[in-house]
């Protein structure tokens, strides 16, 4: 076990020194634990800790996530807009409508800020 003064490196924990306290009221409270039960953190503090990191302008991980989702799907379109010459309509129309599919998901997960497992 590491002992003070040994010069040995820290857990992330105990590197922590800085503390920030909010009052909240009761309801907001349950609103923020909802939100983090939600988005699958291990706590409040954690989620917390995200939200502020994450709005200092560095992009979240889901945020990531839905642009590689959404660039994946536009260059699906492409390689459909390119088949137009050599392969059937059916086939063309067939890929269509399974990306189309691909963004309904996409927007559902988004409206239910449910953006764990974006494709």
């Amino acid at each position: 076990m590491a002992k003070a003064g040994d010069g040995a490196p820290r857990s992330n924990k105990r590197r922590r020194q800085a503390l920030i306290q909010i009052r909240v009221s009761t309801a907001e409270h349950l609103m923020f634990l909802r939100a983090a039960q939600k988005c699958g953190a291990h706590g409040l503090a954690g989620w917390a800790r995200d939200q502020l990191r994450n709005s200092c302008g560095n992009p979240s991980a889901s945020d990531r996530m839905l642009s590689g989702a959404l660039g994946q799907l536009a260059s699906q379109m492409q390689d459909i807009a390119r088949l137009t010459l050599k392969v059937p309509s059916e086939k063309i129309a067939q890929e269509i409508l399974r990306v189309s599919q691909d963004l309904r998901d996409l927007q559902r997960k988004v409206i239910d800020n449910d953006r764990e497992g974006v494709p």
